[in-house]
């Protein structure tokens, strides 16, 4: 089977040579992706030069994709340039205007030529073999999904943005449902995941301080009541203990009355469902 050369190839779409790695050309083509997006660039060639740049991503950021390419697409070195010959001094006549026109027309025809020859009117990816084409639709998939994802982190830099959600269940006490607005969600959802962040520390160190009274009370119960030295030692170490635990008992607290209040924010800002 043989190939023709595609002077335009995935490595010339993404600005990448042949030997880059794969970290440079993802990162190639996330620039280029987040340049050509159409939701971000209003330019009418826009989406072709997207779809074309999405196109080479999908087959050079696949290892095997790749190695199969280059097999089918190695590369062309260029032409040598002809030896110079001598000619006989040829008499120096101004061109005239049929000619030039000629001249003219001459290389646009062949340029139209070429461009319907590198680019035929296919959805399917230039270059590829049939094997590979189920592939690359896969990869296409995969690319729409990691795209999403870049957009969503970084949505301040693109202009398009969905719109925010008008309702939104959250549950309240006792395993209650309520509804409340978009704009008292984003208000309290912050909360929340700092109030989920801290009940899980208090609990590790509400079972740390269990297993320190445990070791306590069994040096307690082997320890020589007549050494005077061991009783001070262990009276230190209670002391100590008992300090810590009032400190995790006054966080136990006041995490319990902000749960509390954000409950009752949640019962005035929402209605009851369920």
């Amino acid at each position: 089977m043989s190939l023709r050369h595609d002077p335009v190839n995935h490595y010339t779409v993404l600005g990448v040579d042949r030997t880059a790695s794969p970290e440079e050309i993802k990162a190639a083509f996330r620039a280029r992706a987040k340049a050509l997006h159409p939701d971000t660039n209003q330019r009418s060639d826009s989406s072709v030069e997207f779809h074309r740049i999405r196109e080479a991503y999908a087959v050079l950021g696949s290892p095997d994709q790749r190695r199969r390419y280059d097999f089918f697409t190695p590369a062309v070195a260029p032409a040598p340039p002809p030896r110079a010959t001598a000619a006989p001094p040829q008499p120096v006549r101004p061109p005239g205007r049929r000619r030039m026109l000629v001249s003219l027309a001459v290389p646009v025809v062949l340029l139209a030529l070429l461009g319907y020859w590198l680019f035929p009117e296919s959805d399917e990816p230039l270059l590829a073999p049939s094997p590979a084409r189920a592939d690359v639709r896969a990869g296409l998939a995969d690319f729409e999904r990691e795209m999403q994802v870049t957009m969503q982190q970084s949505a301040p830099t693109f202009s398009v943005t969905a719109p925010p959600a008008t309702e939104v269940e959250v549950a309240g006490r006792d395993g209650h449902v309520f509804v409340i607005s978009g704009q008292a969600d984003r208000r309290l959802k912050p909360i929340l995941e700092r109030l989920s962040l801290e009940y899980e520390q208090l609990q590790e160190q509400k079972a740390a301080m269990n297993t320190r009274r445990q070791n306590l009370e069994q040096e307690h119960r082997s320890m020589d009541a007549s050494d005077p030295t061991a009783r001070v030692a262990l009276n230190i170490k209670v002391d100590a203990f008992n300090r810590e635990a009032a400190a995790l008992l006054r966080a136990i607290e006041w995490h319990t009355r902000e749960v509390n209040e954000y409950f009752d924010e949640v019962d005035r800002a929402g209605v009851r469902v369920r």
